[in-house]
């Protein structure tokens, strides 16, 4: 039943006449709350963010799923991202202790090279994610949101008890 309401879910916001923006916001917010280890001061502020600012928070707790599936894979590079930001950079290191020394900034956990690493690569896919989502969203509904609707897969789901007794359920 999971993955079925998942992909209902995203065919809801995507056939939905929520803007592109703010989908592919939302979408971006979650491929860095995806990568970042979970428990930390910088996951709480980006939750604040996605609250305050007007994003999908669908689109932001899917793609949060989906990248904390493939998080555990991209850990070791984010190792070495982070563990050459703290270690290797020595002109940083009055700046790391600064900020360590900080009255909330340690509970973000940057000094943790996993962290920092995740963090870094997140802002750098942020705005390409956005982009791409944004243009897939607009392509998707001028041209193949109609088509999808006529395929005989979807007109026998809709068609289904099955379906209707799901519908019911979930209202």
């Amino acid at each position: 039943m999971i993955p079925l309401k998942v992909v209902k879910s995203i065919v809801q916001f995507l056939h939905s006449n929520i803007s592109p923006i703010e989908i592919a916001l939302g979408f971006g917010f979650g491929v860095i709350a995806g990568l970042l280890p979970t428990g930390t001061l910088l996951s709480f502020f980006l939750l604040i963010c996605v609250i305050i600012l007007n994003v999908n928070f669908s689109a932001f707790l899917l793609s949060t799923g989906l990248f904390k599936l493939i998080a555990y894979i991209i850990d070791p590079v984010a190792h070495r991202i982070g563990y050459f930001l703290l270690v290797k950079l020595d002109f940083m290191e009055n700046i790391w202790t600064s900020l360590y020394n900080m009255p909330f900034i340690p509970f973000t956990r940057f000094y943790n090279t996993v962290v920092l690493g995740s963090f870094v690569i997140g802002i750098l896919l942020f705005i390409p994610t956005v982009v791409v989502v944004q243009k897939f969203i607009v392509f998707y509904r001028k041209n193949l949101a109609y088509k999808v609707e006529q395929l005989k897969i979807v007109k026998l789901i809709k068609l289904s008890s099955w379906y209707d007794w799901y519908n019911k359920l979930k209202s």
